[in-house]
């Protein structure tokens, strides 16, 4: 199972991004990071939708590393990876990437940091700031479990989205907060405090999609509609198939697990199409991989209809579905009601067996 996590790359871009890309002109940004001189080289990693990953090196003079480029209207961040070889240490500083003068200054005791000179890059570091002061008030020796961490985390994007109801930054904490949480209320009640143009923005859309989903789409409840393109471009709606029994599989090229499971739904597939059962797969592949999704449909022969709108985690359609891991799927009775989900390898021949 692949789980949409903080941990690594992939979880900074998909959770920390404003997807909603408008094609407009790039305009100018430029890094300046004074990381301490025993930081000789940094790896600079950005990503967008729009533009893919880009990865770039930088050398520091004096400890100080500068770098220029340019960067779309996307809201993104980015990761600047440093090393310190005399001491064989890495340090990793997470930061909005956007017009203007970026400034990363490493802090004179620990190994904090300090962002500045630009709008979301001051926020973030106020961020950072309520983030730290609440996140390590805890007992000396002890350290807080999972729930309290989780707690702790929804304060902190509280008291900030209190403090800056229109910031962009208490915006992108709660989507990623939203991605691994499952109580709408506790999320609705941050949610509420940002300001109505962020909350109708479409990352604010996002978050109240994924609420409705954690509400919604459950065994027993009516399954939510959703509408894609498939590989052509048509249109395809989840009620085009209403009557039938239809296996909703959420996957991605990118997905080992999911690629494992494929010879399962094939033959699945295979066996029971013809009884009035229908697989729709829905990919959350990006638009930089649609090329590799329609090579994976035609080489592995996945012949059911598939749809994706190449949004990654923020697929309309995962949004609906509250989905945080890949493999994931809910079979839908004939009157669209959900009767199981993530059914796998024998289980979901069993359950198929039982109801055709």
């Amino acid at each position: 199972m692949i789980l949409h996590t903080t941990k690594t790359l992939r979880a900074f871009a998909i959770c920390c991004f404003g997807l909603s890309a408008l094609h407009a002109q790039d305009k100018p940004f430029t890094l300046r990071a004074g990381m301490g001189n025993k930081t000789d080289r940094a790896l600079l990693v950005r990503y967008s939708l729009s533009a893919g990953q880009n990865k770039d090196s930088l050398y520091a003079k004096n400890g100080v590393m500068t770098f220029s480029g340019q960067v779309n209207n996307e809201r993104q961040k980015a990761q600047l990876i440093t090393y310190d070889a005399t001491n064989n240490m890495m340090a990793n500083v997470i930061f909005y990437l956007e017009p203007g003068n970026i400034i990363i200054t490493k802090d004179t005791i620990g190994n904090g940091y300090t962002l500045s000179g630009t709008p979301l890059n001051r926020d973030l570091n106020s961020y950072n700031q309520v983030f730290n002061s609440l996140i390590g008030a805890h007992m000396p020796g002890q350290e807080p479990g999972q729930i309290v961490m989780e707690d702790r985390r929804l304060e902190v994007i509280r008291r900030f989205a209190k403090q800056h109801p229109g910031s962009a930054v208490a915006l992108d904490a709660l989507d990623e907060y939203a991605v691994h949480n499952k109580k709408p209320a506790s999320i609705d009640s941050v949610y509420s405090l940002l300001s109505a143009k962020l909350r109708s923005s479409s990352t604010g859309q996002q978050i109240a999609d994924r609420m409705k989903g954690m509400q919604t789409a459950t065994v027993g409840n009516p399954a939510p509609a959703f509408r894609l393109p498939d590989t052509n471009g048509k249109m395809v709606s989840l009620s085009d198939f209403k009557g039938k029994y239809v296996l909703v599989d959420f996957w991605a090229t990118w997905c080992g697990p999911c690629m494992a499971e494929m010879p399962n739904l094939k033959t699945a597939y295979e066996k029971f199409h013809d009884k009035n059962f229908e697989i729709i797969g829905v990919s959350l592949d990006r638009p930089d991989s649609k090329a590799l999704w329609l090579k994976v449909i035609s080489r592995d022969q996945l012949t059911w209809p598939q749809v994706s709108d190449l949004k990654w985690w923020n697929s309309k359609a995962a949004l609906l579905y509250n989905i945080s891991s890949v493999p994931a799927n809910f079979l839908i009775g004939p009157d669209g009601t959900i009767i199981a989900s993530n059914l796998r390898g024998e289980a979901l021949q069993q359950q198929l067996s039982k109801i055709l």
